[in-house]
């Protein structure tokens, strides 16, 4: 039931952005010790970028594997009636997702579907020292 659909529904997520034009990129340089200021960032839509960041950390791939084997961890405990198995694989792959959605469209935290140039990152949302 739901664990295989969480496994099937993970994974068509993951073509629809590797596939379907989706993704930011960051096109001015960062300073993350320099002002919070939206106005001087700039980015642009670019279809699969969410996934430049695994390739640039490969170790980011734990996460969308958590996704995966935590939900067939889930799946497992599910059919074998253990609820300890199902648990920690549902939490598992809760993490996973969760984690491969921060990790996929960092440093983005809010992008704009109008404007790719009005989306807030990590470093242009942030609030200054003072």
């Amino acid at each position: 039931g739901a664990a295989i659909a969480s496994i099937v529904l993970f994974a068509l997520g993951g073509l629809f952005v590797a596939r379907g034009g989706m993704g930011f990129e960051l096109t001015s340089a960062v300073d993350p010790s320099g002002p919070s200021n939206p106005l001087r960032s700039t980015s642009v839509a670019s279809g699969g970028a969410w996934l430049n960041n695994y390739a640039a950390h490969p170790w980011m791939l734990v996460a969308p594997v958590l996704g995966f084997v935590g939900a067939a961890l889930a799946l497992v405990g599910i059919r074998a009636k253990s609820e300890p198995a199902a648990f920690a694989g549902s939490t598992l792959s809760a993490a996973g997702i969760i984690a491969t959605v921060g990790l996929s469209m960092f440093p983005f935290i809010l992008p704009s579907s109008i404007d790719a140039h009005s989306s807030l990152t990590v470093w242009n949302a942030s609030s200054s020292e003072s």
